[in-house]
């Protein structure tokens, strides 16, 4: 039995915590290289983004397809943005170095 405290539908409406469009500043807290259910390379990285206007510190995975032919875009902005696009077009990066890395995200 799971016993909790329910939430009415304007509780839950009023949990979530869209950001605004907006250029915000984000770290790397964790990086993870895996694979993805369709057996595809995928990095896994755990981003703190910190929303100043409401003084919010927000934690996201984001799901980077390395080598999809429709994703794999992302990873190279997810370098231009921590500055490491000379590491990305070298085609090898260590994942190590990746954490505590930061940039901006719009």
């Amino acid at each position: 039995m799971l016993n909790f405290t329910p939430m009415t539908a304007d509780e839950c409406e009023n949990a979530l915590v869209p950001l605004p469009k907006g250029k915000y500043h984000f770290t790397t807290i964790k990086s993870e290289q895996t694979n993805s259910k369709g057996g595809n390379l995928m990095l896994v990285l755990t981003q703190e983004i910190h929303e100043p206007r409401k003084n919010l510190t927000i934690h996201i995975k984001d799901y980077l397809l390395i080598d999809h032919p429709q994703m794999k875009y992302r990873f190279r902005h997810y370098c231009e943005s921590i500055n490491y696009i000379k590491e990305y077009e070298d085609g090898k990066i260590q994942l190590n170095v990746l954490e505590g890395k930061w940039g901006y995200a719009l």
